[in-house]
């Protein structure tokens, strides 16, 4: 198809960053990369399951939050495990996120 894909296991930090300023868009879990992404105006959908994006969530203009926490018994409990949340968030959902930023 024409496309390339690479692959980076644990690049340094300045990299990493260099790297997402120069990404049409990043899609990731509530995480550091989320965040670097986010602050380097990456077009960026973060998934979010127990933990609450209006507390933790990445900021900025170019920011969509996906969270589907309802209904998951560990969320009510407070439990590190057993979540059904995040499998609830649709692989659509999340590409029609993307690409509503018109990347």
């Amino acid at each position: 198809n024409g496309t390339s894909r690479n692959l980076l296991d644990s690049p340094p930090l300045p990299i990493l960053a260099a790297i997402l300023r120069q990404s049409a868009g990043y899609v990731g879990n509530d995480s550091g990369v989320t965040h670097l992404a986010a602050a380097c105006g990456t077009s960026t959908v973060a998934l979010f399951g127990p933990t609450n994006p209006a507390v933790w969530g990445p900021r900025g203009r170019e920011v969509v939050t996906l969270r589907r926490n309802a209904g998951c018994q560990a969320c009510a409990k407070g439990s590190a495990s057993g979540h059904i949340c995040l499998p609830k968030i649709g692989v659509q959902e999340v590409l029609e996120a993307l690409l509503d930023f018109r990347i």
